[in-house]
């Protein structure tokens, strides 16, 4: 996943989409997967995310889970009592209509721009 346009898409799209708690446990989430290298799924406690975003209830978390996921902007797996959540941040930019490759001509460069 490419950091910098993951976190531009999520800048967009979360505009009137999402409340400052899902905006907060998506960015959360968001930096938790980086720390851990971007894999596709990853584990995080309720309790620890209650204590990164200062939350005390975890229906709260449960919630803002919930609308995340309802959303689109990620999957999740609740294995159960007293286990890890597992989470998967789906990816929100188009991989595709955004490519650029650059080919020399001479002395310049020029830009091409690939669309499916």
């Amino acid at each position: 996943m490419n950091y910098v346009r993951q976190l531009n898409a999520f800048g967009e799209k979360s505009i009137g989409v999402l409340n400052a708690k899902e905006q907060a446990m998506y960015l959360r989430l968001f930096l938790i997967a980086n720390q851990l290298k971007w894999p596709e799924w990853f584990e995080v406690a309720n309790s620890q995310l209650m204590r990164e975003l200062g939350m005390r209830w975890k229906k709260t978390i449960i919630n803002a889970r919930r609308e995340l996921e309802k959303k689109g902007f990620i999957q999740s797996v609740d294995p159960g009592h007293k286990m890890k959540t597992r989470y998967h941040l789906i990816q929100l930019y188009d991989d595709a209509s955004k490519v650029h490759l650059s080919t020399k001509i001479g002395h310049k460069t020029k830009k091409i721009r690939h669309k499916k």
